[in-house]
């Protein structure tokens, strides 16, 4: 099917992403070719401003040069390593659809939330 936005509230999105972006100390990109626009250029934005990337995606993205860490293998796997070398838990989450997901509980870890 087709996804259909006000452009009015995709540009206020971009926007938004393009802020955050800019403010990352480290952009986490995870099952993306980095290749779709415009979300494809929030990266070079986390770069520009002196923020980092972590990439974890099988194929190759146009970012793969400038990532500090690069990751390649099955995601899931990746993802699970990376919360066991940051002895993160996983704690249940809720989109704002409603549906449940598993996520990291940083804000356990840092004291924060």
């Amino acid at each position: 099917g087709n996804f259909d936005m006000d452009p009015i509230a995709a540009s206020e999105a971009l926007a938004r992403a393009e802020q955050l972006a800019a403010g990352a100390g480290l952009m986490l990109c995870i099952g993306s070719s980095l290749e779709v626009y415009p979300v494809a250029q929030l990266p070079a934005v986390t770069l520009a401003a002196g923020g980092r990337l972590a990439i974890l995606t099988q194929g190759r993205t146009p970012f793969d040069d400038r990532a500090t860490v690069r990751c390649r293998g099955d995601v899931v796997e990746e993802l699970e390593g990376v919360m066991a070398e940051l002895e993160l838990e996983p704690s249940a989450a809720q989109c704002p659809d409603g549906q449940a997901f598993t996520s990291p509980s940083i804000a356990a870890r840092t004291g924060s939330g």
